[in-house]
């Protein structure tokens, strides 16, 4: 091989790639083997932790990272993974990017860039809820680290008790993950339990190398819009968020949340406070052009304060897990209880003359 083939083939090599992870403020998890996964698109994204790597075809060296905190994280995240980076991450596609398209858009160039280790390691190990396949499990598995931060929130549908845990810490893990993938060849996955041995592997193929450096498209990538549970009503699809914008006003004007005009973003991202089913009410609902309820006025409301609070509302989440064990903890969380039933009567009055029927 000449010289200059052996450089045009270096260069085909190299790589520019982005690792990504997300922290939620309010998810949910499933509970028991077997169980399928609550949807993302009722997930409440709250920061990004992003890695930058070049990938020279043997070895990545990480270039940088970037932390994506406080308002506007999702249209900050899509800004972020603009340009022409390979953008690599656990649960990416399947997980990560349908909850911020219900907030923000998500240009399809983005997602053509993406590679979601999770998706490809599900369809490597093939079952119908392939268990061991999170990033604890396959750090343990392929790298051998054991994985601190949990891969869910702790109990289903409150908020993320994020603690000290910095996103950048699992990219910069996915980041290792991707790179053994690429020069092991192989993926070897757990049993899903909290102390496992060591459950399969599979060997790689050059298919599954193409789809890991972008060579190739991921299947996901490529049938990612068709995976969203509420196909037509992300933040892209669906008109202003006006009636949204209604309550929030109606609690600004009662001093409930703060004095300024909130984003769409922000609006949007109020939804993901509600839930799954009561999310999905209020965005059928504005995409039809329908009222609001009076019920779901209210829990909106409610909504609204909660994503205007989340400091609190995360230290209400963790008081109430250690009141089990704490009797100080318990009578906080009793105050606490006492508390939020004040903020309801108040948002319940602010919102009581002009509830829709």
């Amino acid at each position: 091989m000449g010289k200059g083939t052996r450089t045009r083939h270096q260069r085909a090599d190299q790589l520019s790639v982005v690792f990504c992870d997300l922290d939620f403020d309010r998810a949910s998890r499933p509970f028991g083997r077997g169980t399928a996964p609550a949807p993302p698109e009722g997930w409440a994204v709250a920061r990004a932790g992003l890695v930058y790597a070049a990938w020279n075809g043997h070895r990545l060296q990480v270039t940088g990272d970037e932390l994506i905190d406080g308002p506007h994280t999702a249209s900050r995240l899509i800004a972020a993974l603009r340009g022409k980076r390979l953008v690599v991450g656990h649960g990416l596609l399947s997980c990560d990017l349908r909850a911020v398209a219900m907030v923000t858009g998500v240009p399809d160039t983005v997602v053509r860039r993406s590679v979601d280790t999770l998706a490809l390691a599900h369809r490597l190990r093939g079952t119908r809820y392939p268990t061991g396949c999170n990033l604890s499990d396959l750090a343990w598995e392929n790298l051998g680290v054991r994985r601190t931060k949990p891969h869910f929130p702790d109990r289903l549908g409150e908020p993320a008790q994020r603690g000290d845990s910095d996103p950048r810490e699992d990219a910069l893990l996915v980041s290792r993950l991707w790179q053994s993938m690429l020069t092991e060849k192989t993926l070897s996955w757990g049993t899903g339990m909290s102390i496992s041995t060591h459950q399969g592997s599979t060997v790689l193929t050059a298919q599954h190398l193409a789809e890991l450096t972008g060579r190739t498209p991921q299947p996901e990538a490529h049938h990612w819009r068709d995976l969203h549970r509420f196909k037509g009503l992300t933040a892209a699809d669906l008109p202003a968020p006006t009636l949204i914008r209604e309550v929030a006003d109606q609690l600004r004007r009662a001093d409930l949340i703060p004095d300024r005009r909130l984003s769409e973003e922000e609006l949007f991202t109020a939804c993901q406070w509600l839930g799954v089913h009561q999310n999905y009410e209020v965005r059928d609902r504005m995409a039809s052009g329908r009222r609001l309820t009076k019920q779901l006025r209210q829990r909106l409301g409610q909504a609204l304060w909660e994503s205007m609070h989340v400091p609190y509302m995360i230290d209400v989440m963790r008081t109430r897990q250690l009141s089990k064990t704490s009797v100080h903890a318990y009578r906080k969380s009793r105050q606490d209880m006492e508390y939020q039933a004040r903020i309801r009567a108040q948002i319940a009055a602010a919102l009581r003359d002009q509830a829709s029927p």
